[in-house]
């Protein structure tokens, strides 16, 4: 939306992630944006965050419009992994396993497009109702250049007070 791209290398990636779980046992999804937020991670420095109900998918695809992506997390299956590896969309089916943090960029029809495993999945609506937590990370950018979504039809002076309201809330 601002035309200001940072894509991190497989290898910067891999290297935060193992700063930050140096054993591998996973991350708190809000922490991370947290850290994110107060002192950069992978060459950005978000605004704010705000959490989405994983339960109202109506506010998750404007979160995805509005923001790029939705950062979310979902109890994973142990039928998701040989799912992802088939080519096959994520069902919902399976027994739950764990927790596992993911990225939508794009809903279309039922389905939710979700970045995971260095890949691109399919989420049925049975899988997207695994969902937990959800994360709209609001860039320094867009806090700062609010006229953005004004083309977006949206207002922006009740954009950022409703945005101080409700950022870091549950």
């Amino acid at each position: 939306m601002l035309g200001i791209k940072n894509v991190p290398t497989p290898q910067q990636v891999v290297a935060a992630y193992l700063k930050l779980s140096p054993n591998d046992d996973g991350l708190n999804i809000s922490n991370v944006i947290d850290i994110a937020i107060s002192s950069g991670l992978l060459g950005e420095k978000p605004g704010a965050k705000v959490y989405i109900d994983p339960s109202n998918w109506d506010h998750m695809r404007l979160a995805m419009y509005m923001f790029g992506g939705l950062l979310g997390g979902i109890q994973c299956t142990d039928a998701m992994q040989t799912q992802f590896s088939n080519g096959q969309p994520w069902d919902g089916s399976g027994t739950v396993e764990g927790g596992h943090g993911i990225l939508l960029p794009d809903w279309y029809g039922p389905n939710a497009k979700v970045l995971t495993w260095g890949g691109i999945e399919i989420a049925e609506p049975g899988a997207i109702e695994l969902m937990d937590e959800g994360w709209a990370v609001v860039s320094a950018e867009q806090i700062q250049n609010p006229q953005k979504f004004s083309d977006l039809g949206f207002n922006t002076d009740q954009f950022l007070a409703d945005l101080q309201a409700i950022q870091d809330q549950e």
